[in-house]
């Protein structure tokens, strides 16, 4: 078949609105360019059943772009300067663990001390929670050597538990009075949402654009979820979502719908109006996957202070009826310009060859 230039126009002008509505498809998808999921935090069980499945199932929704908390852990864990502080913070919980069987005090407090120091600095509480759980743990044994500092052993055990739910202390014979403590910090601990300046470096760390931070807990045969998406560019938090599932297997696909439908009502928040630290809840509905009329109520999204639907609309080249007006205008264009070409082809005694 022979190929004639204003066949080639044709065929250009005809794909326009092809591409058109792949465009607007995409935006309506709130795909991201690079995005991860720190591991789960919340009940330990549960947490670890996500944090297994959840890349693939999100790559098989197909968010490409978002890699699970398994390879997350391993991109920030993989990095020189984190190995680095990895290996000094070792050293230094290994060294406080033998002051502290020989009853040197200060020794075991500033060995601990520094560890946490180093683990603070690398990030550890997202791809190494129990090594600093182990640090503040150290750290709790150490202060409640004579003098004892109770107050400050229980705080050190708050936040070993806080960032490692499943801690255990790694000595056969606990002090009863630290046990004591021990068992508060587990009935006081909370879990909360990381700070902005710890996800800010996390996203360096992992080279990502956006972080997703998931809680899950369990309360009987349910889990409490919540999503909140982070935005390393704006510095600040764009979606924040809550929903209550049942447990069992289709927990993790109700855990990557939550997740596609707060990258999507991300999209919807104007930069300019980041989320507010204290952050109303607005009711958006029932999300894809919510099959059970149990889970439908319960699906919230934080929105930020004050901000009205003209301020979260979206910008006018995501708008569903602009690409609907391009793509009729570049469909007629497009049967304007093969009309004419037909009758250029009969005014001038053109012919198809097909060979």
């Amino acid at each position: 078949m022979t190929v004639t230039s204003h066949q080639r126009a044709l065929a250009a002008v005809s794909v326009i609105p092809i591409l058109a509505i792949a465009l607007f498809s995409s935006a309506a998808r709130g795909e991201i360019k690079s995005g991860g999921i720190l591991p789960v935090a919340g009940t330990p069980s549960v947490a670890a059943r996500l944090d297994q499945a959840l890349g693939r199932t999100v790559a098989e929704r197909g968010m490409r772009a978002v890699v699970g908390p398994l390879e997350l852990r391993l991109r920030i864990a993989s990095r020189p300067e984190i190995k680095k502080a990895l290996a000094a913070a070792k050293k230094h919980i290994a060294a406080a663990k033998s002051a502290s069987l020989y009853m040197k005090r200060k020794s075991a407090v500033n060995s601990a001390r520094a560890a946490i120091a180093e683990l603070e600095r690398s990030a550890a509480r997202f791809h190494s929670p129990a090594l600093l759980g182990g640090a503040h743990g150290a750290l709790a044994l150490a202060l409640m050597l004579d003098p004892a500092d109770p107050k400050g052993a229980l705080l050190a055990l708050r936040r070993a538990v806080a960032v490692d739910s499943a801690y255990r202390p790694d000595t056969d014979r606990l002090d009863p009075a630290a046990a004591t403590l021990l068992g508060r910090a587990r009935k006081e601990n909370k879990v909360t949402a990381p700070a902005s300046a710890a996800l800010a470096q996390v996203a360096s760390f992992a080279d990502r654009k956006h972080l997703i931070w998931i809680s899950a807990l369990k309360k009987k045969t349910t889990v409490a979820l919540e999503v909140l998406v982070y935005d390393a560019e704006a510095k600040a938090i764009r979606a924040h979502l809550r929903q209550n599932a049942k447990d069992g297997p289709t927990l993790v696909d109700k855990v990557a719908s939550l997740i596609a439908a707060a990258l999507v009502g991300m999209k919807t928040v104007s930069a300019s109006q980041p989320l507010a630290t204290t952050l109303p809840e607005k009711i958006i509905g029932p999300q894809p996957g919510a099959d059970d009329a149990g889970d439908r109520p319960a699906v919230t999204a934080a929105v930020g202070s004050q901000i009205t639907k003209k301020s979260v609309s979206r910008p006018w080249y995501k708008k569903w009826w602009i690409w609907t007006i391009a793509g009729v205008v570049t469909a007629s264009a497009a049967v304007v310009v093969g009309v004419s070409l037909s009758k250029d082809k009969k005014a001038s005694g053109w012919t198809f060859e097909f060979k």
